[in-house]
């Protein structure tokens, strides 16, 4: 059972029931209840998944379908005026155009203001890293669950930018954290070229890997478990006495539990230290160079919108006075999309 949807169940009851309490009779209030949370479960599948609005909460299907159906029974379950006391259906009448003028005229003045803000802040979605990072971390500076530091910056990401993987890699080897880069790079190499070898070649360069970063005298050791490294010299062992076959395939995964050890290792290294580092946050600006503008976004940038101070990454119309130690050092909005990679390691920020 979904508590949640339970509980937003009952919320589409009482919205149901909100308009008409005063008018009707309590088995009226029951029946309004009940469909008002039927309308909810039909509403919900239909906003997200035909509609697909984002909703995180089902706050449209709880209040705007809950309380439509509501406003609408009130027509027929009126204990004066209703139709089903009455037999006439202006009530019923009203209550539909009164529910139409409302949808109308919300949704005219959340368009003007939506597009108006679109052209003078920006857009009122948030960037796609940030949307995978999450705006707990875009606007508190903090991750609310764990596993969210799943979706930051690592290693595999960082290697597609050869200039700031070469700069990684020389901060990597001031911390004396290089080995695991050439590590990695050794077994990379190995797996690429493992189709093309014989058996007693792949053998041979499985047993230079361990000889270089495995060996208890390796000039190169990472720091993985002994128990890894105990396992992989085990493997190697086994594979030269096994059939062809078999030896083939220990030979193609022996480094596997070790690679994703190593890439742990370097993601800890970049996740406590290299994202600190004036190297990341030079690579997050220039990225941010490129980064578009809205049309009218120097509105917001105008002596008259902020205090003549650092514009500090909040959208002005929303929050304008209140500013956080996290986005001072920001020049604008977009600043936070490509320096998103370094909010994990920084504290919680503390209104002012």
């Amino acid at each position: 059972m979904d508590i949640g949807e339970v509980f937003n169940a009952m919320l589409a009851c009482a919205a149901a029931i909100t308009a008409g309490c005063a008018y009707v009779h309590a088995y009226a209030a029951c029946i309004i209840g009940a469909i008002g949370t039927i309308t909810y479960m039909v509403c919900v599948p239909f906003v997200g998944k035909k509609l697909r609005i984002d909703d995180p909460l089902n706050a449209v299907a709880v209040h705007c379908g809950g309380g439509s159906v509501g406003a609408i029974l009130l027509g027929f379950f009126h204990t004066e005026a209703g139709l089903f006391y009455s037999g006439e259906g202006w009530l019923l009448a009203s209550q539909v155009i009164g529910l139409t003028v409302i949808l109308a005229n919300a949704a005219f003045w959340t368009t003007l203001g939506l597009a108006l803000f679109t052209v003078i802040v920006g857009p009122i979605r948030v960037p796609e890293k940030i949307e995978l990072l999450g705006c707990d971390a875009e606007l508190d500076g903090m991750l609310s669950y764990e596993e969210s530091a799943d979706v930051l910056m690592q290693f595999q990401q960082i290697r597609v930018h050869p200039e700031l993987y070469a700069q990684m890699c020389s901060y990597l080897k001031t911390i004396c954290a290089y080995d695991a880069v050439l590590f990695y790079d050794a077994i990379e190499k190995y797996e690429s070229e493992f189709a093309g070898k014989s058996v007693d070649a792949a053998t041979k360069d499985a047993q230079a890997i361990v000889d270089a970063f495995l060996a208890a005298d390796a000039a190169q050791k990472v720091a993985i478990p002994e128990w890894q490294s105990a396992q992989i010299i085990r493997l190697l062992s086994e594979g030269v006495k096994s059939d062809t076959m078999s030896a083939s395939l220990l030979l193609k995964g022996i480094f596997t539990i070790a690679k994703a050890e190593i890439i742990s290792l370097i993601d800890s290294n970049i996740a406590t230290n290299f994202r600190k580092t004036p190297m990341f946050n030079d690579f997050s600006a220039k990225a941010h160079a490129a980064h578009s503008k809205p049309l009218l976004g120097f509105i917001g940038r105008m002596w008259c919108c902020n205090d003549g101070k650092k514009a500090y990454g909040r959208a002005k119309p929303f929050d304008p006075f209140k500013k956080f130690n996290y986005t001072e050092g920001l020049q604008d909005d977009t600043d936070v999309e490509d320096n998103l990679m370094d909010i994990a390691a920084k504290p919680a920020p503390k209104a002012e």
